[in-house]
């Protein structure tokens, strides 16, 4: 590595003495807000009795704004001192007619009195770092394109304040800072990558398209990251009429939005609201019975691969296709208008109310139809008949009987599949969302307007439908990221024309087949196990996948043990102890409790924990080890097309190491 020359180790003291200026200078600001916001608690208890409701609205909206002020500082503090460990990780300098361009670039902007000492990694000039090499370069400001010549381009590692080497040179970033980053073990959380973007990542990260943006990512290719450093991208970009309260995402589990909780803020950002799809069907949905979570939904079908066949009808595009034609079908057909008489008066003829169902409403859903035929009648009639709502309503549902949506369900599933529904107290997942169908078909959707951008994570864990029902919920562009590898729910895989006939925005697909997460001999290993053979992996050699067969279950256990502590004498300092389904876990978890200390993932956990972890595949979908060990990698264990999916994304989950526990014989032809 080149010595960091006096000039350069100069340049960074300055920039480190800007940022700790400006750190000192947000504390002072948070304390002040937070005196502030001390005295006026203090005033609201001293004199909460003696103010009227408009005084006591004031000072609640005092106090929220102080509140959103004190965030939003936090938040600045956050962005500086991260920024102040590594303040940049790269410089360009680009030549253009008349002028010398000369940019550091790193997290975040900073510059003082006219002089920027370092670039954003989002500014329109920082394309020239992830896009080109030494020669000739564009990025683009508006519309306009800035062509030139790049002259020099270096790259810089700082830790903590301190400048460990600059490095001169025209390579690729991926071909010395990768590899090193590569090499690292894991951290607690998941962290920015903008030191290490790669050129086909930084065109996702900055594709600005009104379409939706569909992500189709191997294992390891950095998708969630990449979908956070849009979003990034995208409040800085857009700052004006984009806001983090406009953004949503799906997240594939509660736990999960806490392990990326840490990158938005990291990048400046306030962090945006998650939720997960079965929170969001329950809420939509409203019914008495329990609604089975998407966890618990994939545990079943590990556990029970006879339910399988039925989940993979309903989640296939033509199930999709068929539910939505039955819904208007069933209703057109099952409308009888006549006449109507009141007090043995015509109010309204038939013809008059078959155009209002079939023709003037016809987009509406079934019960607002109805409810303004009902209006136009009672409009229609003559003062004295004193026609109530009521009454009308009344008379006319003699035209339209509408059961309820479990009856109309169950019809459905009979005429098209010769199935039935079975009415439990706790709904299966597939079964919730064309209830959920049927519901808005006949009383209309929730839409949620204030959300702009859509994040969808793991598309592939839901169905058609599902995606249909979203789309009318939320029409905005959405960024959708999945791997039809690591499909776990049996669903049929949605191809890029599915997407666009699902929603009404255009869809347009993009590909990440480069693995960066595990090495060369991890990532070979499972790829065998789904047949992938277009995955460009990164070079990075390691151990071979290691298949260790035990005797009985106490030589199970002890090679668990030895397995961790091994694994911790190598240096590796997150692990997974990784079992195929939650059932199978928990027995392992009674078992091993008192022999390990260990954090155990289950569909209740909310927080991420690092360090040594017992968790069931389904579960890690989205996280990485240093080490894992897959237990009871047997053929009798996983052997049904959602088995080979769940082993493959437990297998992907290693960086370094990965070793398969197994008694019997290997699953998958695996030899």
């Amino acid at each position: 590595m080149a010595q960091v020359s006096i000039e350069e180790q100069k340049f960074l003291d300055e920039v480190l003495a800007n940022i700790d200026k400006k750190i000192e200078q947000a504390e002072g600001d948070n304390k002040l807000l937070l005196e502030r916001m001390k005295e006026n608690q203090h005033y609201m208890w001293e004199s909460i009795y003696e103010m009227d409701n408009a005084e006591k609205a004031f000072a609640r909206s005092q106090m929220e704004m102080l509140d959103d002020e004190c965030k939003e500082k936090l938040n600045q503090i956050i962005s500086l001192k991260a920024s102040r460990k590594s303040p940049y990780f790269g410089s360009i300098d680009f030549k253009i007619p008349n002028e010398l361009l000369s940019y550091r670039i790193g997290l975040k902007g900073i510059k003082e009195d006219g002089k920027v000492y370092v670039v954003d990694w989002r500014a329109p000039f920082s394309e020239l770092y992830y896009n080109f090499d030494v020669g000739k370069g564009y990025y683009y400001v508006g519309d306009d394109k800035v062509t030139g010549d790049i002259l020099s381009k270096k790259q810089y590692k700082i830790e903590d304040g301190k400048m460990i080497f600059c490095l001169e040179s025209n390579i690729k970033i991926d071909d010395s800072i990768l590899q090193e980053v590569l090499a690292k073990t894991s951290s607690e959380k998941m962290k920015n990558i903008v030191s290490t973007i790669q050129k086909e990542q930084n065109q996702i990260i900055r594709n600005d398209s009104p379409n939706n943006l569909i992500v189709q990512g191997v294992a390891g290719s950095g998708k969630t990251s990449i979908a956070l450093h849009r979003i990034a991208y995208l409040l800085y970009k857009h700052r004006d009429t984009l806001n983090s309260s406009s953004i949503l995402i799906i997240s594939p589990n509660k736990f999960f939005s806490d392990y990326i909780s840490n990158v938005l803020p990291e990048l400046g950002e306030e962090n945006i609201a998650e939720t997960v799809m079965d929170e969001l069907v329950t809420i939509n949905l409203d019914i008495k019975e329990k609604i089975e979570t998407k966890t618990e939904q994939v545990e079943r079908l590990l556990e029970n691969p006879l339910e399988i066949p039925s989940a993979e009808i309903k989640g296939s595009m033509q199930f999709c296709q068929d539910i939505i034609k039955f819904c208007k079908d069933y209703f057109n057909e099952n409308f009888h208008a006549s006449d109507f008489v009141y007090d043995e008066f015509v109010i309204v003829k038939k013809e008059k109310i078959e155009q209002l169902y079939f023709d003037l409403y016809k987009d509406k859903p079934v019960a607002i139809k109805m409810d303004w035929i009902k209006d136009y009648i009672v409009d229609s009639a003559e003062p004295e008949q004193k026609l109530t709502s009521a009454k009308a309503k009344k008379i006319l549902s003699t035209m339209l009987q509408i059961p309820n949506i479990f009856e109309i369900y169950n019809t459905f599933l009979k005429q098209y599949y010769n199935m039935s529904f079975k009415h439990t107290k706790k709904i299966h997942f597939e079964d919730a969302i064309p209830l959920l169908y049927i519901k808005q078909y006949l009383f209309g959707i929730k839409r949620y307007n204030k959300i702009k951008h859509l994040v969808i994570d793991e598309f592939q864990d839901y169905s058609p439908l599902n995606y249909y029902i979203v789309n009318q919920m939320f029409q905005c562009v959405k960024t959708i990221l999945g791997d039809t590898g690591q499909n776990v729910a049996g669903y049929e895989t949605t191809i890029l024309e599915d997407f666009n006939k699902l929603d009404t925005i255009k869809s347009q697909m993009v590909m990440l087949n480069k693995s960066y997460r595990s090495t060369y001999e991890i990532t070979s290993f499972a790829n065998r196990i789904i047949n992938r053979t277009n995955v460009q992996i990164v070079d990075r050699h390691g151990k071979d996948v290691a298949w260790v067969k035990y005797a009985n279950n106490q030589d199970k256990l002890s090679k668990i043990i030895e397995f961790v502590e091994s694994s911790k004498q190598d240096g590796h300092k997150t692990i997974g102890i990784l079992c195929k389904s939650m059932n199978q876990a928990e027995q392992l978890h009674q078992q091993l409790k008192d022999k390990l200390k260990y954090h155990y993932l289950n569909i209740d956990t909310l927080d991420y924990k690092d360090g040594l972890i017992l968790a069931p595949t389904f579960l890690v979908k989205g996280l990485e080890f240093d080490a894992v060990i897959v237990v009871d990698a047997d053929k009798e264990n996983f052997n049904t097309a959602i088995d080979r999916q769940a082993f493959y994304v437990a297998s992907t989950r290693a960086m370094h190491r990965l070793d398969m526990l197994y008694s019997t014989a290997k699953p998958f032809n695996l030899q």
